[in-house]
C-alpha cells in the first residue's frame, strides 16, 4: 500500500466533525464554563423551566427559591402568588378622557405597586398632553410634559398603556413563547423565559412593552426631610398626618412624589419606628394648603407618629418594594427581559381594582368583567361612545376610551 493509501485509510477511520457540530461543541462548552463560574442564584435563574411546564411540585419549589431569594435581596418577606385566571371573567378597562387631569398618579401608583425600575425609570403608563382641537394625533402628543399645575389649559390628556389587545401581535412575534394571553384576557410574560429580543417591543403599535437595560433598582427606604404638623387619632391604630416640605428638598415634596399609595407600605421615622401606610385618599389632599406644601395623609401605627418644630427624616415610601407579588405579574424582574401592563394581577385576581383604578382622584378609570352584564365597565360600552386606539390595526383591545361629560 503507498502512502497516500494509507492516509486516505487513516483519514476515513476518523470520525466524522461537522462544522456545526463543532460550533455547537464550542458554544455549549463556552455556556458550561461561564455557568460553572457563576453564583447559585444565576444558575437557578438559568435553569428555571417554563412557567406553563412546571408540575405543582417543581413550581411549589420554584416559588420557595424565589421567596427566599427576594427576602434576602430587599431585607423583607415576600409573597409571589400564583393565582390562575377566575371563571367567567373576562377583564376590561375604560378610561374617561374628559375627567383625566393628567396628574400622573396613575402613572407613579403603578410604579409602585408593581415594582417598577426606579433608576434608570421604567413606565407602564405614558400619559400624553396635546392641544384641544386637534383630535387625538400622536404626531402632537407631548409626554415629556412639566406643568406647576395640571390640567394646563387649553390642554387634554391620554394615558396610554398596554392595550391587552385580542388579537396581539406581540404574542405572536415572540421566538420563545415567554408571552401568551390568559383566559381572563391578561398578556402576560414569562420572566424566566424571555430571552430580550425585543420582538414584541417593535410589534406593539402601543408602545406598551418596556426592556430593563439595567439592572432594575428598587430602593427599601430612602429618606425624605418632612416636618410634622400634627397627627390625629382617625380610628383604633390610624392617624391623620399632616407634613410640610423641607426647604432643603422642595422638589421632592412635589405631587405626586407625595402622593400616597395605593396598598400598605413600609413608613419609618427617624427613630427607625416602622409604620404602614395605607391607601391615601388623594380627595383628602387639602387643596388649599397645596400652595403651602403641606400634605394630608394616613398612617397605621401603634403610636402616633411625634410631631417636630424642625425637620426630620422620614420614610419616602414611593421608594419602597411591594412583597405582595404575582409570578406573572409584579415580582421583581432582571435586567435583559421585557414587561409590560398586566392589570395588576396580585391584585385583579383577589378582586380588587388596579392601582391606577383606585389612586385616579377624578373617577375617570373604569376596570371591570366584560362578562358581567351589570359591570360598571358594561355600562360603559352600552351608554356611552367609546372608541379605541388605532382600530385599524385590528388588534381588538380590551381598553376602551370614551367622553363621560
Amino acid at each position: 500500500m503507498t502512502d497516500t493509501k494509507k492516509s486516505r485509510h487513516y483519514e476515513s477511520s476518523l470520525p466524522m466533525v461537522s462544522r456545526r457540530n463543532f460550533v455547537k461543541s464550542g458554544v455549549l462548552g463556552g455556556v458550561a464554563a461561564y455557568l460553572a463560574a457563576c453564583d447559585t442564584n444565576t444558575q437557578e435563574e438559568f435553569f428555571a423551566k417554563r412557567f406553563t411546564e412546571l408540575t405543582p411540585e417543581a413550581l411549589k419549589e420554584r416559588i420557595a427559591w424565589l421567596e427566599k431569594h427576594y427576602e434576602k435581596t430587599y431585607g423583607e418577606a415576600f409573597k409571589v402568588g400564583t393565582e390562575g385566571p377566575i371563571p367567567d371573567v373576562l377583564f376590561g378597562y375604560a378610561l374617561d378622557l374628559s375627567r383625566c387631569v393628567g396628574c400622573r398618579r396613575c402613572a407613579y401608583a403603578c410604579v409602585s405597586e408593581n415594582n417598577l425600575s426606579r433608576d434608570p425609570q421604567v413606565h407602564y403608563i405614558r400619559v400624553l398632553e396635546q392641544p384641544k382641537g386637534t383630535g387625538l394625533d400622536l404626531h402632537l402628543a407631548n409626554p415629556y410634559y412639566e406643568r406647576d399645575h395640571v390640567p394646563e389649559e387649553g390642554h387634554v390628556y391620554l394615558p396610554v398603556a398596554c392595550q391587552q389587545c385580542e388579537n396581539s401581535p406581540c404574542e405572536r412575534v415572540c421566538p420563545v413563547g415567554a408571552t401568551w394571553k390568559e383566559p381572563d384576557g391578561v398578556i402576560v410574560v414569562d420572566y424566566d423565559w424571555c430571552i430580550g429580543c425585543r420582538y414584541c417591543m417593535a410589534s406593539c403599535p402601543y408602545g406598551a412593552r418596556k426592556f430593563n437595560w439595567g439592572a432594575p433598582k428598587m430602593t427599601t427606604g430612602d429618606s425624605l426631610a418632612v416636618k410634622v404638623l400634627s397627627a390625629k387619632p382617625k380610628g383604633e391604630g390610624r392617624f391623620e398626618v399632616i407634613v410640610e416640605e423641607a426647604l432643603d428638598a422642595p422638589e421632592r415634596l412635589q405631587p405626586p412624589h407625595i402622593m400616597p399609595t395605593v396598598v400598605k407600605r413600609p413608613f419609618l421615622d427617624a427613630k427607625g419606628n416602622r409604620f404602614m401606610t395605607e391607601t391615601l385618599p388623594v380627595a383628602d389632599t387639602n387643596p388649599a394648603a397645596r400652595s403651602t406644601t403641606r400634605y394630608r395623609f394616613e398612617v397605621v401605627a401603634k403610636e402616633a407618629p411625634a410631631t417636630s418644630s424642625k425637620d426630620d427624616e422620614y420614610g419616602y415610601f414611593l421608594d419602597a418594594v411591594n412583597p405582595d407579588t404575582h409570578y406573572l405579574g409584579n415580582r421583581p424582574r432582571k435586567k435583559g427581559v421585557v414587561e409590560k401592563c398586566h392589570f395588576c394581577l396580585q391584585r385583579t385576581r383577589n378582586g380588587e381594582y388596579p392601582a391606577c383604578a383606585e389612586i385616579c382622584p377624578v373617577g375617570s378609570r373604569k376596570f371591570g368583567n366584560l362578562l358581567d352584564p351589570d359591570s360598571e365597565i358594561r355600562y360603559v360600552l352600552a351608554n356611552k361612545r367609546v372608541f379605541v386606539l388605532k382600530e385599524e390595526l385590528n388588534t381588538r383591545p380590551k381598553f376602551f376610551y370614551f367622553f363621560g361629560v
